[in-house]
C-alpha cells in the first residue's frame, strides 16, 4: 500500500516538471495510478490486505507495544541520528535545489521514519535515489558523466584490462570462503528467539495442550508445530483488547489478570523468556518450573 503513495509522489514530480505540456504521458501516469490498487487485489486476500495496512497505519492496540513500530529514539539509533544530522548539515551549506514534489517526498519519508523506525529504509534508500539527478546536474564534478570523461589512471587501466579475470577470481574466493565458513560455523537461529533447548525439552516430555508463550517465541513455536498463545500477527489475529491485556499481565499488579487468563484460555504449560516479568507471578501461583536455561523457562501447573 505504501508503494501507491510513493508512485503518487513520482506522478506529482512529473506534473511539476512538465505541467500539461505532455498530456499523453500524464494520461499514462493517471491510468497507472488508477490501475495500481486494482491490480493489487488479484490475490486470495482481496481488499483485506489494503484494509489491514490501513488498520496498522491508524494504529491498533499492538502498535505501541512492538519495537519496530515505536518512534525514532536517538539514544537507540546513534548511527542513524549522525547520518541524518550530516545530511541536514550538507543541505544547509550546499546550494542544492530540488523541486517541490521531491521536497515533499523527502519530508514524507522523514516523517514516517521518525514516527515508526521500521520505515528507516524509505528515507535512507529512496531519498538518495530521488535527489541523485539534481546532485549530478548542479554538481557536474560528482556525476558519472564527468568521471567517464576523465583520463584513467594506472590502477584503473590495470583493473579494466583484467576485469573478467579479477571478477572470476573474486567470485571463486567468495564461494570458497562461504563454503569454509559454512562448514566451520553452523548457522543457527538466535537462542533468544528460538528457545531450542526449551522446545527440545517440551518435545521429549511430550508437552501438549494450550501454551502461554512470551511474544518473541511465537515464530519458533509455529515452526515446531505448536499452536501459539500470541505471536507477531498482532495486527490481524490478536485484537479486541487481547494484546493490551497480555501486556498488562506483566505489570506490577498483573498477577490477578494473569491468573484469570490462565483459567480463561485453559493454559496447560508456559514458555517464557528468561527476562519475562511474569515469572515471579507463576512462582507465586504455585506453578512448577520444569525447565530453565539462560534464554527460556518452562512452567507446568502445580499439583
Amino acid at each position: 500500500t505504501l508503494s501507491f503513495v510513493i508512485a503518487a509522489f513520482a506522478g506529482l514530480d512529473l506534473l511539476a516538471r512538465t505541467g500539461l505540456s505532455k498530456p499523453s504521458l500524464l494520461a499514462k501516469w493517471i491510468a497507472f495510478g488508477l490501475l495500481c490498487p486494482l491490480v493489487s487485489l488479484i490475490h486470495p486476500y482481496g481488499v483485506q490486505a489494503i484494509l489491514a495496512t490501513l488498520a496498522v497505519a491508524y494504529g491498533n492496540e499492538a502498535v505501541s507495544l512492538i519495537m519496530e513500530w515505536k518512534p525514532f529514539n536517538p539514544p537507540d539509533s546513534p548511527v542513524q541520528e549522525v547520518a541524518m544530522l550530516l545530511g541536514l548539515f550538507g543541505l544547509l551549506v550546499s546550494r542544492l535545489r530540488i523541486g517541490w514534489a521531491k521536497a515533499l517526498f523527502v519530508v514524507f519519508t522523514l516523517h514516517v521514519y521518525l514516527a515508526h523506525v521500521r520505515f528507516m529504509y524509505l528515507f535512507f534508500l529512496l531519498v538518495p535515489l530521488v535527489i541523485a539527478v539534481e546532485v549530478a546536474q548542479q554538481y557536474p564534478s560528482l556525476s558519472a558523466t564527468a568521471w567517464l570523461a576523465e583520463k584513467r589512471d594506472g590502477l584503473e587501466r590495470f583493473l579494466a584490462r583484467r576485469f573478467y579475470a579479477i571478477c572470476g577470481t573474486a567470485a571463486v574466493l567468495l564461494i570458497g570462503a562461504v563454503a569454509v565458513l559454512g562448514s566451520a560455523y553452523q548457522v543457527t537461529p538466535s537462542p533468544k528467539t528460538s528457545a531450542s533447548g526449551a522446545l527440545a525439552f517440551a518435545e521429549s516430555h511430550h508437552l501438549s495442550g494450550n501454551v502461554l508463550n512470551s511474544y518473541n517465541f511465537g515464530g519458533t513455536l509455529i515452526f515446531h508445530g505448536f499452536k501459539t498463545y500470541i505471536d507477531g500477527r498482532t495486527d490481524q489475529l490478536f485484537l479486541g483488547g487481547f494484546t493490551k491485556s497480555d501486556n498488562d499481565t506483566g505489570r506490577g499488579d498483573g498477577k490477578p489478570l494473569l491468573e484469570a487468563r490462565l483459567k480463561k484460555y485453559a493454559i496447560d504449560w508456559a514458555l517464557l523468556s528468561a527476562d519475562d516479568s511474569r515469572i515471579p507471578f507463576f512462582d507465586q501461583l504455585g506453578w512448577k518450573r520444569a525447565y530453565s536455561d539462560d534464554y527460556a523457562v518452562i512452567y507446568l501447573p502445580g499439583a
